[in-house]
């Protein structure tokens, strides 16, 4: 959801949603494409989750950019359909291509692809969809909220919500560990607090110090483990802190949602090129991601990447990674302009309303 205009286009906000769809890539080629070779020593080890715990902060990005954005707007309802047709389009073209490229796309596959939100073909696609049905009742009580009350709120939510998902067994928020509509509205507040009441961004050392501590949270289930024998170390293994809902992926996000706010950049064709990019972020999220497109295609060419060293694990992570964001960006951009052609076409036709 990106309700900025050209004219007021914030380039920190522009450089998160950049960067959030940069880790999106990362993390499926990290987390679940490249397999991590048997022999991988301790130090190549620390990195590989050193890279997937960072990168598995997206969706956390996504969301907090999502509510920055749209607090101050009317809502998002009237932008549904435009939004269902994106997604409609990007699905059938996606099934269309591996089609013709031998990969099978069953019937269930269109069916789903016609009706994204209803059968969840993707899953932040049906939760973003949420929130943009609530959003027109969400922002008018998030504006009227004090500061006070505001962050009172946002501190409950984390207390209650989000520090229990890694403590408690189960699921007793329904958060699916960060993959549902209750936790994108969460991180939307959040966007939404900083928007209207954190004017100016934290320090950055402030910010790399919380990122930097934070990503080692992987750290927790083996250490804890470790240090703690019987019950308790059985415990500490059970930690999951790599959820999108966990505290120290929320504060992650956060930290890096602060550095990305002293962006500044001066030179205007940098900034339209960072607008341009961040533009194309949803869009491309839908073509990577199209269930058809990863399991058929991305996922099993991922799995026949060998990574047995570490130069050869960032050299092919970078390969990988620039080859997805090149191929959807190529392809998102082939969309707007094949939707800005037929607009264009429509609205100059006799009887139209301008």
């Amino acid at each position: 959801m990106d309700c900025s205009r050209a004219s007021t286009r914030d380039s920190g906000i522009d450089a998160v949603k950049l960067l959030a769809i940069v880790f999106v890539i990362v993390h499926h080629v990290v987390d679940f494409g490249f397999v991590m070779p048997e022999s991988a020593g301790g130090a190549f080890r620390f990195v590989w989750y050193l890279v997937r715990n960072v990168a598995a902060t997206c969706i956390d990005l996504f969301a907090l950019a999502t509510g920055y954005l749209c607090v101050i707007s009317s809502g998002s309802v009237r932008r549904l359909p435009a939004l269902w047709v994106q997604a409609v389009f990007t699905g059938a073209a996606v099934c269309l291509l591996c089609q013709l490229a031998g990969v099978r796309a069953g019937a269930s596959d269109w069916l789903r692809t016609f009706l994204p939100v209803v059968t969840g073909e993707y899953w932040y696609f049906t939760a973003y969809f949420g929130v943009c049905l609530v959003s027109p009742f969400v922002n008018p009580g998030a504006r009227g909220l004090g500061k006070t009350a505001f962050f009172r709120l946002l501190g409950v939510l984390f207390l209650c919500v989000s520090v229990p998902s890694i403590l408690v067994r189960g699921d007793p928020f329904v958060l699916r560990h960060g993959y549902s509509f209750a936790w994108l509205l969460i991180l939307y507040l959040f966007g939404a607090y900083w928007r209207l009441h954190v004017p100016d961004p934290p320090r950055a050392s402030v910010c790399w110090l919380v990122l930097g501590g934070c990503s080692l949270s992987f750290l927790i289930p083996s250490l804890g483990k470790r240090v703690f024998a019987g019950a308790l170390g059985d415990w500490f293994a059970g930690i999951n802190p790599v959820y999108p809902s966990s505290p120290t992926m929320l504060a992650m996000a956060l930290a890096i949602f602060g550095l990305c706010r002293h962006v500044r950049l001066q030179s205007p064709r940098g900034r339209q090129v960072l607008a341009s990019l961040s533009g194309l972020s949803f869009g491309m999220y839908l073509w990577l991601v199209h269930p058809v497109f990863w399991r058929g295609v991305w996922q099993p060419c991922l799995h026949r990447v060998d990574v047995p060293t570490m130069p050869l694990f960032f050299v092919r992570l970078l390969l990988a990674s620039s080859a997805a964001f090149l191929a959807a960006g190529l392809l998102e951009s082939a969309r707007k302009w094949l939707f800005r052609a037929v607009a264009t076409r429509f609205s100059r036709r006799p009887g139209a309303v301008s």
